[in-house]
């Protein structure tokens, strides 16, 4: 997928996502968090609704962005995992460097990780996705 093609797709599926948590969920049955929460029963029948009125978007393309760390704040672990972190990292960086002119000692990847996980520590929630969903409405 194109990067201008990826960025769409996580805008638009970000997009989708906060709607049905302020329009459609019920949020003190709590939020579902993390790379598997298209199984949580519940929210994975009211995505697989939504995404039936946008024909350009499958509910399959939904769980593979789930599934490779897509979403918000609202949506991650309180304990970020370290393959979501390198997930991520390679995610966002993969297309940024496709080409370089003299070869770095240290990968962009080996870079990026520490870093990622530096400010994930720095910025977790205290108590995971209850104390966001709290925060939120």
């Amino acid at each position: 997928m194109a990067p201008q093609e990826q960025r769409d797709l996580n805008a638009f599926l970000m997009d989708l996502e906060n709607w049905v948590l302020e329009h459609r969920w019920d949020c003190r049955v709590g939020i579902p968090c993390g790379p598997r929460r298209h199984l949580d029963h519940l929210w994975g029948e009211v995505m697989r609704e939504e995404m039936a009125d946008y024909p350009r978007r499958t509910y399959d393309q939904y769980c593979e962005w789930v599934e490779s760390g897509g979403g918000d704040e609202y949506f991650q672990p309180s304990e970020p995992d370290q393959a979501y972190v390198e997930a991520q990292a390679k995610q966002r960086t993969s297309y940024l460097c496709t080409e370089t002119v003299m070869p770095l000692e240290v990968s962009l990847y080996d870079r990026v990780v520490p870093v990622a996980m530096a400010s994930l520590r720095s910025t977790a929630p205290t108590n995971g996705c209850t104390e966001a969903s709290r925060n939120r409405y």
